[in-house]
């Protein structure tokens, strides 16, 4: 199994489940949810700089770093 790991420490292309979400506050953890951005989301990034951008499921979602950084991933096997 592979470590947790934030958002942020993934490359593009990365794909990824979400495991946990530690959000700065109320505000952005349902921001997080409402982006559809909750354990067990697979998730892969199209872009690291200067935002992070990941698609989940049918939708794109930008993210500041403070954002990306609340979102902890486990790496998909083999990438």
């Amino acid at each position: 199994m592979s470590a947790v790991k934030p958002l942020t420490a993934l490359r593009r292309g990365g794909r990824a489940a979400v495991c946990d979400i530690s959000p700065a506050g109320e505000s952005h953890f349902a921001k997080l949810a409402a982006f559809g951005l909750l354990p067990g989301a697979e998730v892969r990034v199209l872009q690291t700089w200067p935002a992070t951008i990941v698609a989940v499921g049918h939708t794109v979602v930008a993210l500041d770093r403070m954002m990306a950084a609340a979102v902890l991933v486990t790496e998909e096997e083999g990438e």
